[in-house]
Formats: C-alpha cells, structure tokens, sequence
C-alpha cells in the first residue's frame, strides 16, 4: 500500500474579503482582474485513517456526517452537498479508509468564498493522503471545477485566494488566470490588520442564484462582457492593487467604493439595505466598504474603517449600535492571511493521540 495512505492530513486553507473586480472573474464577463485580501480563520479538512473499511465525511457544520458505503450513499451527498460529492467522487483515492471532517468557523453563506475555501482544502487533503503533489494552481482549478460541474455558478477569484494566500492582483481569461502577489509595505499589512471590519449580516446568501440574474439582466442588454459596469469593475481592481503597492490607502478606499457602486449598477438587487446601512456608517466617518462576494441578500461587508484615530473611535462607536440593531449580525474575528493553503501530515496514531507527527 502506498505509505501515504496510512496517513492523515490536516489541511487549512483561508478565505478572502474585498474582492475588488468581483463579477469580472466569470464565464460571462470572458475577462478580468479581481485584486482581493486571504483571510484566516478559513476552511479545515482532517482526514484520518482507519484500518476499519470505508469512508465517513463529517460536516460539523451543518451538524450531519455522511458514512460512504455505496451509490445511494453517494446519491444522498449529491443531492445535499452536490460540490463535496464531485471533490470527492474525483479526487478520493479508492483505497483509503477514514473519516474526514470539513469545518469552518465562518458562518455559512457569508460571501467569502468559503466554499472555495472548503474545495480547495477538501481537495488538497484528498491528494495528500493519495501521495499527489498539491501545487496552489492545480488545486485551484480542481476546486473551481467541482462547483462548476455541480451545476453552480462561479468564478475563479475565490479559489485563487483559497489557495494562493496573501494580497493578490488576480488577471482572469476565463476559465485560466494568473495570480500576482502583491509586494507591500508592513505599514501596509498593519493597516489593513488595524483597519479592515468584516461584518456577516445575519442571515445566508445563495450566490448561483444572484448569479442568475445578472446573468439575464446583461444577457438581454447583448454582449454580457462588454457591459460597463464590468469595465468599471475591471478598472476598480487595478486602481486598488496599484494603491495598495504605493501605501494609498485613500485611493485603494476609493476603489472599495467605486467596486461597489459598479456592483449596484449591475443590478439594485446586489446591495443588500442592510448592507447599505453599514456602508452608511462607513461613509460618514471617512471610512470605506465592499459588499464581499456577488452581493444580493444576507452575506457581508467590509468596512476600511477611516485613517484617524479620533474618527475610528467614532466609527466603532456608530458601526456596533447598528450591528446590534441588526438581528443576527455579528462582526468577525479575521487577519490576513499571508500565505494559502497549508498542508499538515499526521499519522493515524498521532491524530488519536493528539500529538503532531513531523511536519512537511
């Protein structure tokens, strides 16, 4: 047996915020340029090895777990986690045996790609205990195609992220794309770890759906990848990421601000009012916001809460009033991410144990 095998893996992969240039990194837009933030606490994968015979995939987060046997097995997961089923329907070697448990500590539904963030550390788990090299790249179009092929909407700036780490200026032909790690100062860095507020707004979004009515709304205007609004977004992105390069942090707010209104010219329905609420806040103390994701009901914001210190206080201030005027809103506790997706091999006994085994 592959030695590998015997093995587990703990896989960590972050997720992202501030997608400046989301929408241009899809089928329909043909081309574009996303320039976003990793984030941690993201997606974990641990899969563990049994010498029992067969596979059980934990979903601690949606409370269930689904034990592997056979084709209704399979069925059911397809039909409940249709973009888990083709991770692991393609990528699960056939003779491992164990448990694998998916969690994220990031509420479901809250526009930052963690789904992405759970492909790509699903599929990277798979293949490590398989014994297959795990290149960011590869993992990423992996994980990109086991959502597209559950029938989902997506565009590839999420599963980038996912895998890649860091701040990134993200060019898009799509399906390809190139990642560019942007090279900033430590000021920087703190700044965006002092001034960056991400806030879940209380209740989950379906992206594939909001998806679906840009898609109609473009598609009758004629060419979708020539619309306006993605060339607003497009132009957003590089502003943002040649800002963050030069310690702009005024500017790359501006372009924050511009990606979202582009957004609502995409269509109204992207700006949630209870996002608008919090963008308000923002607003009114100098600061500046992006609705994280596609946008549409429920999901997130980030906040660029203003360069003063005295109108920080302000705004922190105002923004938890409104936060708890919000029924299920909560502020989440993320930092950037400098690097992506990590891989940590454990054997069988350690994981029971507890104890790490020597890392890769």
């Amino acid at each position: 047996m592959n030695e590998s095998l015997s093995q587990g893996a703990i896989v960590r992969a972050p997720i992202r915020v501030a997608d400046v240039g989301g929408w241009t990194d899809t089928w329909f837009a043909s081309h574009g340029k996303v320039c976003n933030v990793a984030m941690n606490p993201g997606a974990e994968v641990r899969a563990v090895p049994s010498a029992r015979p067969g596979l059980v995939l934990e979903l601690s987060d949606f409370h269930t777990s689904f034990t592997l046997r056979n084709a209704a097995d399979l069925n059911r997961l397809r039909i409940e986690h249709s973009v888990l089923h083709s991770a692991v329907t393609r990528h699960l070697p056939t003779d491992w045996n164990g448990t694998i448990s998916v969690s994220s500590s990031i509420p479901a539904g809250s526009s930052l790609g963690t789904s992405a963030s759970v492909g790509v550390a699903l599929i990277t788990a798979l293949r490590t205990v398989a014994g297959l090299a795990c290149p960011p790249r590869l993992v990423a179009v992996f994980a990109h195609e086991a959502e597209t092929s559950a029938g989902l909407q997506s565009g590839v700036q999420d599963h980038a992220a996912a895998a890649f780490g860091g701040v990134n200026l993200i060019d898009v032909t799509y399906p390809k794309f190139s990642v560019v790690k942007l090279a900033l100062s430590e000021a920087v860095h703190s700044a965006l770890e002092e001034r960056f507020v991400t806030v879940f707004l209380g209740k989950s979004h379906q992206s594939s759906m909001i998806h679906e009515r840009v898609i109609k709304r473009l598609t009758a205007l004629g060419s979708p990848s020539q619309a306006v609004e993605l060339g607003r977004l497009r132009v957003a992105a590089q502003v943002a990421a040649q800002a963050l390069q030069r310690d702009d942090l005024e500017t790359y707010g501006k372009a924050l601000d511009e990606s979202v209104e582009a957004q609502r010219l995409l269509h109204p329905d992207l700006i949630d009012p209870v996002a608008q609420q919090l963008i308000g806040v923002a607003q009114r103390h100098g600061g500046s916001a992006k609705v994280n994701g596609a946008g549409g009901d429920g999901g997130s914001v980030t906040l660029l809460a203003p360069a003063s210190a005295v109108q920080r206080k302000l705004f922190a201030a105002e923004l938890r009033r409104v936060i708890e005027s919000i029924p299920g809103a909560v502020e989440l506790n993320l930092k950037p991410a400098m690097t992506g997706v990590s891989i940590e091999r454990m054997s069988e006994d350690s994981v029971r144990l507890g104890r790490r085994s020597p890392g890769r």
